[in-house]
């Protein structure tokens, strides 16, 4: 069954990366649209990078926001075939609300 369909099927990100200290090569592809470079990281490093929040602190250490790669890529409007490996690889990706209450798909309407 399809990870999208299955409602067993949970694997929400756990981990986090800096934006500013330990950028991933996902996310960093994402951030310059480089789509291309983005999709040739999957199966790997790139599903495992999928997995992940990435964060952005204030000078105090408070977040700043918090994006999964899947929320990046509808920002950006990756192309489809990209999004579709990023949600395979995180499916629990498609859950995950943002540092201020979106999913994805909320994003994906407000995208320009």
């Amino acid at each position: 069954p399809s990870p999208l369909t299955h409602p067993t099927v949970v694997a929400y990100p756990t981990r986090e990366c800096d934006h500013d200290k330990d950028p991933v090569d996902l996310y960093r592809a994402l951030g310059k649209f480089d789509f291309e470079r983005a999709q040739s990281l999957f199966p790997h490093p790139g599903a495992e990078q999928s997995h992940l929040w990435i964060i952005r602190r204030n000078r105090r250490g408070g977040i700043l926001w918090r994006i999964t790669p899947l929320h990046a890529a509808v920002m950006s409007r990756a192309p489809l075939e990209l999004v579709k490996s990023i949600v395979s690889a995180s499916p629990g990706s498609l859950r995950c609300q943002d540092d201020r209450g979106q999913l994805p798909l909320h994003l994906a309407f407000t995208a320009k």
